[in-house]
């Protein structure tokens, strides 16, 4: 299983995917592959916002396997005992932390529902046309197109285990 966390390191910042052809919409599925995660962080451990309200963190998740097992980074679950995934139909289900890998930043979740799994490009090539979807800030989901700039990034000090792709989508 260790194993198989570490393929996904490349895609779980933002979900990664290859797309055909730019001018394409995107299917219906592949929103559903991809969920807000909502950890319950301890309280000390939030911050503030502007208002000095505790902030409620989250984060991004993509089913990688049948049955309801979604990757997302541990920096998102934090020491979180209490994980919630909101899947794209706005349904919230209770997750299951299957495992933390923190030398390559991926957690592994398990929720009570089958997701459908994308196939990813593992070995992007450079130039090729990728799109991102994520849950940044916990807006929802967004998505930006581009293409693939480099591949194999490495020693950039965020993480033992890197291996990036880096992207012109932002």
């Amino acid at each position: 299983m260790y194993g198989q966390l570490r393929i996904f390191s490349a895609v779980l910042a933002l979900a990664v995917f290859s797309v055909p052809q730019m001018v394409c919409a995107l299917q219906p599925e592949v929103l559903q592959s991809v969920v807000r995660v909502k950890p319950d962080w301890p309280l000390a451990a939030r911050g503030r916002d502007a208002s000095g309200a505790p902030r409620d963190p989250q984060g991004t998740g993509i089913a990688v396997f049948p049955g309801g097992y979604i990757a997302t980074n541990v920096h998102v679950i934090g020491q979180a005992k209490k994980v919630d995934v909101q899947i794209e139909d706005g349904r919230q289900f209770a997750a299951e932390i299957i495992g933390r890998d923190t030398a390559s930043d991926i957690a592994l979740l398990k929720i009570d529902t089958d997701l459908p799994v994308l196939e990813t490009a593992l070995q992007p090539q450079l130039a090729e046309p990728v799109c991102t979807i994520g849950n940044q800030f916990g807006l929802g989901l967004s998505v930006t197109c581009g293409v693939v700039s480099a591949t194999g990034r490495s020693g950039m000090g965020f993480n033992p285990v890197e291996d990036f792709i880096q992207t012109d989508a932002a």
